[in-house]
């Protein structure tokens, strides 16, 4: 169950003079870190003044804790326990780094003086901490740019603040400064804040970030998690040119996975070992052997596999492997593209049903508003009629109908395409649509498994792996 904390739903703005956000949504959870970036103008900052209660909210809700929050001022919101923090730092240079850091904290003026020494204390208690450098009877001016944003954070932390808005934080940070300030987030994200952090520079919000957001034209293009996006794409869905899952070509094909003695017991002791590349479909060709379909059953969990996956420097028994990666893996069986079709829902939410985990639990919901946006991009990146995305598959043509899974795939390239024997009963039509969706997934960066006991796979694969079986017992 997630540990919601802030949950924005369709928020709103009319703003005369600047970019109005339009039906943005988003969860924010307890101990993480929401980083939302994009292009000046994009509506960065005043998503940032409406969360902040510093701009006026057209329509929409924010909720806090699970209860509707209503605040009409930046003082309204802190005292809800949401701070606005940014890079143009509120320092007073008159006082020292104690009185800064306790000035909003039960604020009284006579505390600078009857109690000096209990702020003295504090002060060194919490640079301690959260290991913050710098004398607290000094001035601010001795502290680091990143030190002074660290005590600004800890300031709104005494004033009981729950969740941090954070504008442009890390300009003209040193990489000593930033590994700092990285550290600094981490631990204060295990105590249980929660940080919004909104800047243009698309480098560091991956860098501090554990959901990654695009804003264009005043709405999220995108919502990943920050491990599933790179600096590239986050590049081409800011530019407005290019839609926001476009594919750009084929990308340079790099070792994604390999797999070490991976079976079923139905496999009749014979092991699957070898490696697994982007934009590269490897073939897995069953000589002399009618295997079924355990490729399908052991990639989408009905058989326990065995063996051991290794990626990215890390081995992990299939099994475990498997269930971290359920989301990004794909696995097509036998007339899967009826199979796999809801005629009971539109195209379009056919197209999102795969990839819903995206957006429920309110993780990113994606509004008719933004759906319509990425639907248009889609289709005039693949050549398809807009208008079909809102009729049920049962009134399109069967041309149309056997190609709604294949759009699903491409409308969210999964990391890894397992296929098992995906043309049997495919006629002509849904084959050159197949390889169609092949080729695009290819030069998206997707690596395909393809098993079948034909020979013609030798034809498609990029790579060819013979597997010498006989038929296990049972089978």
């Amino acid at each position: 169950m997630r540990d919601e904390i802030l949950y924005v739903e369709n928020l709103t703005t009319a703003l005369p003079s600047q970019q109005n956000i339009d039906h943005v949504s988003f969860l924010l959870e307890r101990g993480k870190v929401l980083g939302v970036t994009g292009l000046h103008g994009s509506g960065l900052s005043t998503l940032a003044a409406a969360l902040c209660g510093n701009a006026r909210v057209r329509s929409g809700t924010i909720y806090l804790d699970g209860q509707p929050a209503v605040f009409h001022s930046r003082a309204d919101a802190n005292h809800l326990g949401i701070f606005e923090i940014r890079h143009s730092l509120a320092t007073i240079p008159t006082l020292s780094v104690s009185e800064n850091l306790m000035v909003l904290h039960r604020f009284a003026w006579r505390d600078f003086f009857i109690r000096k020494r209990s702020n003295l204390n504090t002060t060194r208690a919490v640079f301690e901490r959260y290991g913050i450098g710098g004398s607290p009877e000094g001035s601010p001016s001795g502290l680091t740019k990143g030190q002074q944003t660290q005590m600004s954070i800890c300031r709104a932390m005494l004033c009981g603040a729950r969740v941090l808005v954070c504008q442009e934080i890390g300009e003209g940070f040193s990489p000593e400064e930033l590994a700092e300030f990285h550290q600094f987030l981490r631990q204060i994200c295990q105590e249980g804040m929660a940080v919004i952090l909104i800047n243009s520079d698309a480098r560091k919000v991956l860098r501090f970030a554990d959901h990654v957001a695009v804003m264009r034209d005043g709405i999220f293009c995108y919502f990943r998690e920050a491990g599933e996006a790179s600096l590239d794409k986050l590049s081409r869905c800011m530019a407005v040119e290019q839609p926001p899952e476009a594919s750009v070509g084929t990308e340079r094909r790099r070792k994604l996975l390999s797999f070490q003695e991976v079976h079923l017991p139905k496999f009749g002791g014979r092991f699957i070992t070898t490696d697994i590349y982007t934009g590269v479909i490897t073939g897995l060709y069953w000589q002399s052997c009618t295997h079924g379909d355990l490729i399908s059953q052991m990639f989408t969990g009905r058989q326990k596999g065995m063996g051991t996956v290794t990626e990215n420097g890390v081995s992990l028994p299939f099994g475990q492997w498997l269930q971290r990666n359920r989301r990004q893996t794909l696995c097509f069986g036998i007339r899967f593209w009826e199979r796999l079709l809801n005629t009971n829902l539109t195209v379009a939410e056919n197209l999102l049903l795969r990839t819903y985990y995206r957006y429920n639990d309110r993780l990113g919901i994606l509004n008719r508003s933004m759906l319509s946006l990425a639907l248009q991009e889609f289709s005039s990146a693949h050549g398809i009629d807009p208008s079909c995305f809102w009729k049920h598959p049962r009134t399109l043509p069967p041309e149309l109908r056997n190609q709604i899974v294949l759009w699903g795939v491409l409308f969210s390239p999964p990391k890894l395409l397992v296929l098992d024997c995906p043309m049997y009963g495919m006629d002509e039509q849904i084959r050159q649509s197949f390889l169609v969706c092949l080729k695009k997934l290819k030069a998206a960066g997707t690596a395909i498994l393809w098993s079948d006991n034909s020979e013609t796979l030798r034809n498609y694969s990029d790579q060819f792996v013979v597997l010498d079986v006989k038929t296990p017992p049972g089978i």
